[in-house]
């Protein structure tokens, strides 16, 4: 009798804890590792459920039943501390403790929002970055890293509006079996991406801290036949085999505001690899620090196997490799669509071979043109082509490369060709004294100083006197516009509408900022130059809902805030030296340089 009373009592605590895992009428569900208090409902901060592996097993042991859609997504806010992933990925086995197999499964249509003190009413009072959300895979002995799961987040299949936001992702080890993993929505996941493993899916990822991971393929991160989309994030400290920080096969990504620094890998792409198809997409991008092992190649970037690139706005900046290819080694590989670089920067990249800044590599011609537009080389190290070093396969028929707008100044040397394509450099400023073997030059500017505002301490935007100010081409730009920006967010043409010229270089030359000059559009941005500890002030003529973010010289953000304040005041406690302050809302977009004394 006894033996009956205690088994029924422990069902119905058991039917009641399932049952009272509920969102509240805001279809939010909320997780609090430090709460010790309440019905761990998940209804409110104080219910909140003490662990995300439960939030997320009951999203997906709930998935089908119609309490959200793709219209009312279910959101899961997450208060800051640690979480670690508990349960087995495999669909089958997602109940149970898989150990090194467990993950945190995306679920569809669920949005994670992590970053919270745990007593927000909304999204937009958190601040993830200094109420952090951790998300470990150090999930046996803390002191041993082969007991770690193999992969953090797993997502597979379908998610329509699913989304992971404001979380730090560390200590995952993908260095399982290269086949047999386990199925998660009907899709095999594989060896790769310490911390993000993504097959045949399509997910955003922002706001994410993405640091000390590894994996076979994709130290951090592995994307197979998928098309994510990654905002405001850093890829730091990764290690693998192929892409130290990031594998893309056969993938369609987009990178968007993402600093990729201190990757390691043994064989191609320190910081990111590509390969086998796929259209990679980098906007705002910068590759600090990435390596790669003594015979590696591509020390921040590696594309291999016709794959679709588009850069804006990137910067390499003192990444290392090998072999070849120190900022960038690109096999083209028969592409049938032009490959074009706009507004990049490439400084202090290294290889002991070819290719300091980029190596071209063309194994088999396709129908495409590779245009290199409006960038700036410096310092970059190679014993052949220190900025740009071309060789192809085969004898005739190479594909054509133009190079335009561009400056190359300051390199151990400077451009390496191959006879064999058609090599066009038009209005850009060189360090040779004359045009360098096989190439055509139109318009060069040879072995003068281009003049930047302060190269020693990463300044490279031009001073009014540069040469390289008002003498580039504007039809050597594509898709130039009135909203096209150059590397700092500046407009790429100043006064285009008037009939501007484009400068040469990742930097357009732009007007000193004084109070004055900075009241555009009903916008103020006061005191410029500001010292440190003291506040910017921007003032607004409305209280539109609007975002300030702060970026460095080479496009890593450090500050991101979101305002329906018509005056607001932030402090300014970084070091010395010139930032990009950016200013945007539905109506309007501002960018300044911000001098910091």
């Amino acid at each position: 009798m006894k033996k009956n009373l205690l088994l029924f009592l422990l069902v119905l605590f058991c039917s009641h804890y399932l049952i009272s895992q509920n969102p509240n009428e805001d279809n939010v569900l909320y997780v609090n590792v430090n709460q010790t208090t309440g019905t761990n409902s998940g209804n409110s901060w104080e219910n909140a459920i003490p662990e995300l592996a439960d939030a997320l097993k009951w999203a997906r042991e709930n998935q089908n039943a119609g309490i959200w859609s793709e219209n009312s997504p279910l959101k899961i806010w997450v208060a800051k501390g640690t979480y670690k992933p508990l349960y087995n990925a495999d669909d089958g086995l997602y109940t149970e403790n898989g150990d090194r197999a467990n993950a945190f499964v995306l679920v569809k249509n669920v949005q994670i929002f992590g970053g919270f003190s745990g007593n927000e009413t909304s999204v937009e009072e958190r601040d993830w970055q200094n109420n952090p959300s951790i998300l470990s895979g150090n999930i046996g002995n803390e002191d041993d890293p082969y007991d770690n799961v193999y992969h953090i987040i797993i997502a597979a299949g379908s998610m329509q509006e699913a989304l992971l936001d404001g979380f730090t992702l560390t200590e995952g080890r993908g260095d399982g079996s290269i086949f047999g993993g386990p199925v998660v929505n009907g899709f095999e996941i594989n060896s790769g991406g310490g911390a993000i493993n993504t097959n045949a899916t399509s997910v955003l990822f922002r706001n994410l801290i993405v640091d000390n991971n590894l994996g076979y393929w994709g130290g951090q991160i592995y994307n197979y036949q998928s098309s994510p989309i990654f905002e405001n994030m850093e890829i730091i400290n990764g290690w693998s085999f192929w892409g130290g920080g990031v594998h893309n096969r056969d993938s369609d990504p987009i990178f968007r505001n993402v600093y990729i620094a201190n990757n390691q890998c043994e064989l191609a792409g320190g910081g990111m690899y590509c390969v086998e198809f796929g259209a990679v997409t980098l906007e705002n991008v910068t590759f600090f620090g990435n390596s790669t092992g003594n015979t590696g190649q591509g020390g921040g970037f590696y594309s291999y196997v016709k794959v679709k690139l588009k850069m804006d706005r990137v910067s390499f900046i003192e990444n290392e490799s090998g072999e070849a290819g120190g900022g960038i080694g690109f096999v083209a590989d028969g592409i049938n669509e032009d490959v074009i670089f706009q507004n990049c920067l490439f400084v202090g990249n290294k290889t002991n071979g070819h290719g300091g800044g980029i190596m071209f590599y063309d194994a088999q011609q396709g129908g495409t043109t590779f245009k290199l537009e409006n960038s700036t080389f410096y310092d970059n190290e190679a014993e052949t082509g220190a900025s740009l070093g071309i060789w192809y396969d085969q004898e005739a028929n190479g594909v054509p490369v133009e190079i335009n707008n561009t400056i190359i100044w300051n390199n151990t040397t400077s451009l390496s060709g191959a006879a064999n394509p058609t090599f066009v450099i038009n209005n850009s400023l060189l360090q040779d004294n004359e045009c360098p073997p096989n190439i055509e030059c139109n318009n060069v500017i040879f072995n003068t100083n281009p003049l930047f505002t302060n190269e020693e301490n990463g300044d490279f935007s031009l001073i009014e006197d540069s040469p390289a100010v008002n003498t580039g081409s504007n039809e050597h730009y594509t898709g130039l516009d009135e909203n096209t920006i150059d590397l700092a967010g500046n407009p790429r043409v100043y006064g285009y509408e008037q009939g501007g010229i484009i400068d040469m270089g990742a930097y357009e030359f732009q007007k000193t900022f004084g109070i004055a000059d900075l009241t555009t559009k009903n916008i103020q941005f006061y005191p410029n130059p500001i010292r440190q500890g003291e506040n910017i002030n921007i003032i607004r003529s409305d209280n539109t809902a609007g975002k300030v973010e702060l970026y460095s010289i080479t496009g890593q953000m450090i500050l991101k805030k979101d305002t329906f304040l018509q005056q607001i005041q932030i402090p300014i406690n970084i070091p010395e030296g010139i930032y990009i302050l950016k200013y945007h809302d539905k109506h309007r977009f501002e960018s300044i340089k911000l001098i910091v004394e």
